[in-house]
């Protein structure tokens, strides 16, 4: 959690933060049109290979997690028909039954999409994960071992394995340099087996066609975790290039007041409630809407008290929600659900909001201008 860009602050069982920059404008509210990624970001929208966070905002500095990036790769697949679930068929633990990525890893396990380390946890196909990780950040060499997966697995392409790459120009992707980089996966390497799949991965194929480049002289940053800019403008790339081998299935487009990051925000809350035996909160229109009504009053006054200087809860009022206990978190300058939550959990009076078995309701709004967020409980 980077301290010095937000806070949180207790006030009675509510929270505080601090701010963070306002975003820019342009096509999306948050990708100016001179932005480095602004021409990957169009492409794949407008293709349906990428959707937005929102229908104003692309979030392009949102780190790129193995459920994103899964999900986005299922799309693109034109999201097939998988058989199965998750409970039955896996050993994963932390992927809620519903999941917005449920079936994309499914389909991801039976087309070997994933990388091993993904679904084992070691090279013995008997040794299963138990964690999926769904929020833990792709790193280059892994979202290249992923597209080239697709492009063997998927679009049944061939490409040519044989090339010698001892002159590579990248002074970190040699097998003993990625042997140092990546030591978290000398479980799963034998002989340098994987480090190689990884070296031909992003050099032998994803550099020579262009799809990733160096981030410096002489330089691949394999362990770099990727953004989904970033991901949009590799993903560009590949579909100039391989696209007509694929008909992807667009993402349906965000309703409005409901991007995807309150939705995260309740599933992150709700596997911290079933840490502690606790019930599922359930969403409802009316408190979602009074929480985003809250997330936008935000940047005028950053406070539990709203604007006109009334109690916060005089919003669930208006919003027609009737309730006996209420309780209200908020936040700004968190740029992801993930974080946000972190930051409430470490705190005790926003952490007992989370956890308090009195409250049956859920509602949550974002505004994605300052990162506001805004958490509202009803019981």
């Amino acid at each position: 959690m980077k301290k010095a860009l937000m806070a949180l602050v207790l006030a009675v069982t509510l929270s505080l933060g601090l701010a963070a920059p306002a975003a820019a404008a342009g096509s999306f509210t948050d990708v100016p049109q001179d932005y480095w990624g602004a021409p990957g970001i169009q492409y794949v929208t407008q293709r349906g290979l990428f959707s937005g966070t929102s229908q104003t905002t692309f979030s392009p500095e949102l780190a790129m997690t193995r459920a994103m990036l899964t999900q986005v790769l299922y799309s693109y697949a034109g999201k097939p028909a998988v058989s199965g679930s998750i409970a039955r068929d896996t050993a994963y633990t932390d992927i809620p039954q519903g999941a917005y990525y449920e079936k994309a890893v499914l389909w991801a396990l039976e087309e070997d999409i994933l990388p091993l380390w993904f679904y084992q946890d070691s090279r013995r196909a008997s040794d299963r994960a138990e964690e999926f990780c769904p929020d833990q950040v792709v790193n280059r060499a892994e979202f290249s071992l992923m597209l080239y997966a697709f492009y063997g697995n998927v679009l049944g392409l061939k490409y040519d394995e044989d090339q010698n790459l001892e002159g590579q120009p990248f002074a970190d992707m040699t097998l003993e340099a990625l042997t140092q980089t990546l030591p978290e996966l000398s479980a799963y390497s034998v002989g340098g087996d994987l480090e190689g799949e990884i070296l031909f991965a992003m050099v032998g194929w994803a550099y020579q066609e262009g799809i990733l480049s160096g981030t410096g002289e002489g330089t691949m940053s394999p362990a770099l975790g990727v953004t989904r800019a970033q991901v949009a403008v590799m993903l560009m790339q590949f579909h100039r290039s391989y696209g007509g081998s694929v008909q992807p299935e667009p993402e349906p487009e965000p309703q409005p007041g409901e991007p995807w990051e309150t939705a995260e925000v309740v599933r992150l809350v709700n596997e911290e409630r079933a840490k502690e035996g606790l019930p599922a909160l359930k969403t409802a229109s009316a408190l979602t809407q009074a929480a985003q009504v809250r997330a936008e009053e935000l940047l005028t006054l950053f406070s539990h008290t709203r604007p006109d200087g009334r109690s916060c809860f005089t919003a669930l009022g208006e919003a027609g929600v009737r309730y006996r206990a209420a309780g209200e978190n908020i936040a700004m300058g968190y740029t992801t659900p993930a974080a946000v939550v972190e930051g409430w959990m470490n705190s005790p009076g926003h952490r007992a909001n989370i956890l308090n078995a009195s409250y049956t309701t859920i509602g949550v709004g974002y505004n994605s201008q300052r990162n506001c967020w805004v958490q509202m409980f009803v019981g």
